[in-house]
């Protein structure tokens, strides 16, 4: 695999007149500092199906993480759950009730904002595969 892996790296920098790793830059982080922040980042990652038009809501993304917190999941998988919803209640149930609401409420949550508002189009010669280094996206 690593061969295969290396010919492609090697073929698509020699077309397209770049070096360095394929999909260098390509992911990014931040830091979470504080509580608000942190909620806001589960609630992100719980609707990205939703905004993302995969589901209508998150309890139907399948691979999600949001069932766990609703004790609504019987796969037998278990993630820590208790720390989140302890931000909203100790009682369980009214934490559970609070983080639906959470998850649900309008919101303009953005991360990694690091895109300017109009992307400029791509040269047609360079296709979908171009991966765009100064933004780390794969077009």
């Amino acid at each position: 695999m690593q061969g295969i892996n290396t010919s492609y790296a090697y073929y698509f920098n020699k077309k397209y007149r770049r070096t360095g790793h394929l999909f260098q830059d390509r992911f990014r982080s931040e830091v979470i500092e504080n509580d608000a922040y942190l909620l806001a980042a589960v609630r992100y990652v719980h609707n990205n199906p939703v905004k993302a038009k995969v589901v209508t809501e998150p309890s139907a993304y399948r691979w999600s993480s949001y069932n766990l917190y609703l004790d609504k999941d019987n796969s037998g998988q278990r993630i820590e759950t208790k720390m989140i919803l302890e931000m909203f209640s100790k009682n369980r149930d009214k934490a559970i009730e609070l983080f639906t609401g959470h998850t649900n409420e309008g919101n303009e949550d953005v991360f990694m904002a690091v895109f300017p508002a109009r992307l400029p189009r791509l040269p047609a010669r360079l296709g979908r595969g171009y991966c765009w280094r100064c933004f780390g996206l794969i077009y």
